[in-house]
């Protein structure tokens, strides 16, 4: 009989990035092939955060809290239509660890991933996405699980160490994860490729909404610097190029189209037909490399927790030179070296995917 696997990960985050690994993870799995549904846990925690409150303030901030609102719900409305269209989910969601515990029987491993699924601040230290209420050892598996930090704060730590060490095979996505891991428990935790990346560019594009072909410049951006939007503004104006600013906000820094409220397709889209990309993304960068996008990518400002991410993909692929440093990019007239990308990607997909099979002891 097939095996079934139940995958915990942030599904219903409102992020393009978080609900394309989540299709990922169970479009890689489908593949094996195993039976592969999406638990549809609603962490009260990520809840609390969507749920909008009226803002307070000056009559300003108010019409602009309801503004944004109005944005957050339009976009919550497509991410949903997403789920619908491309996810496998469980046939209920779940709350609790009581609701959770009546479902062990009925898979026969659990996938934990990918995504910052171990980062304590994003959950308030969840324990389900640690599978806590799984008493069974070797249905317990995770793929390229974050924790989003370089060091654990306490008592998230003393807590993931006893749930850690009693899954059967455990993968992160960043070194560092893997060295958390080696410190708290003593164990040897693989290092492998975010789900997008096991995908291929053919398969992303096959549910990308189709965009008119564009001479632009795409920017999705997680946080605005003045040196990106300067140099957004000097390379539109070295490449006569058009600017796309896709993501929410309300401000407008640069001239360009603003898409506020695409939905995940759209993304794909823009991202699949831009001539240049700026961002400072993970996942931005990582649709830029399979896409094979004329791209560049600025840091966060610190004290961001996703820089180690970044310089990692960029280290990974040999492409560190894509890198804005104080608003200049070294290799602006230089293009990615594809072939080279290419080759490292087929050892990396093919490693996930022995890593995975192997932990769901399906033939090598």
């Amino acid at each position: 009989p097939v095996k079934k696997v139940g995958i915990f990960t942030f599904h219903r985050a409102l992020n393009y990035g978080a609900v394309l690994q989540a299709y990922a993870l169970q479009q890689t799995l489908l593949k094996l092939p195993v039976e592969a549904e999406i638990i549809d846990y609603w962490c009260p925690w990520i809840e609390k955060q969507y749920r909008s409150l009226l803002g307070t303030g000056t009559k300003k901030d108010r019409v602009k809290h309801l503004l944004k609102v109005a944005q957050s719900r339009i976009i919550g409305r497509k991410f949903s239509g997403f789920s619908e269209r491309r996810l496998v989910l469980s046939k209920r969601y779940f709350r609790s660890r009581k609701d959770l515990t009546k479902i062990e029987s009925m898979y026969d491993f659990f996938v934990v991933g990918s995504d910052q699924v171990w980062n304590s601040f994003l959950t308030d230290s969840d324990e389900t996405y640690l599978l806590n209420f799984v008493s069974d050892n070797q249905k317990k598996v995770s793929y390229a699980a974050s924790f989003g930090l370089s060091k654990l704060p306490e008592p998230w730590k003393s807590r993931c160490q006893a749930l850690l060490k009693s899954f059967s095979a455990l993968s992160v996505r960043e070194r560092q994860g893997a060295d958390i891991i080696h410190d708290l428990t003593g164990r040897e935790a693989r290092v492998h490729i975010d789900p997008v990346m096991l995908l291929s560019a053919e398969e992303w594009k096959r549910i990308a909404a189709p965009i008119p072909d564009e001479n632009y410049i795409l920017v999705y951006l997680m946080g605005r610097s003045r040196t990106i939007i300067q140099f957004i503004k000097d390379l539109a104006k070295q490449t006569g190029c058009g600017v796309i600013l896709f993501g929410s906000g309300l401000r407008r820094p640069v001239r360009a189209k603003y898409i506020r409220t695409g939905c995940p397709e759209e993304f794909l889209g823009y991202l699949a037909k831009a001539r240049y990309v700026v961002t400072n993304s993970f996942h931005g960068t990582a649709f830029s490399i399979l896409f094979h996008k004329d791209f560049f990518v600025e840091m966060l400002p610190e004290p961001s927790k996703a820089n180690s991410r970044l310089e990692q993909i960029l280290t990974l692929f040999g492409l560190s030179g894509r890198l804005i440093r104080s608003g200049i990019c070294n290799d602006l007239q230089r293009k990615p070296d594809y072939d080279a990308v290419n080759k490292i990607l087929k050892k990396e997909r093919e490693k996930s995917i022995h890593y995975l099979k192997n932990a769901l002891g399906l033939p090598i």
